[in-house]
């Protein structure tokens, strides 16, 4: 018995759209400032962007390599001190999260 309302070909249409947009994202290498935008920013933290949080730990970071130099264990230090996650790794995770969420539209 065929199902009536399109509603079949609606889910097929969304699941190739999502399809898409997942293989767009294949190899992108978000910028902090793309995993933690001012939104995810106030939520989670005191600071209005990821630049104020970096400087206000001391951290002098411009590139991905002045972040692969920063100490893991004073930076874990500073982001439980002054944000909602217990270390950078549960941060960065949460801002992948959400920042996945968003460019597939899974909202």
């Amino acid at each position: 018995m065929p199902v009536r309302g399109g509603g079949f070909d609606k889910v097929k249409k969304r699941l190739k759209d999502l399809s898409k947009r997942a293989q767009a994202l294949q190899g992108h290498q978000p910028a902090l400032g793309e995993l933690f935008p001012p939104g995810f920013m106030q939520k989670h933290t005191e600071f209005v962007d990821i630049e104020a949080m970096l400087k206000a730990g001391g951290f002098q970071v411009n590139s991905t390599e002045d972040l692969k130099a920063v100490p893991i264990d004073q930076l874990n230090a500073f982001v439980a001190r002054s944000t909602k996650f217990q270390s950078w790794e549960a941060m960065q995770e949460t801002g992948v999260r959400e920042w996945a969420v968003s460019k597939l539209d899974l909202k």
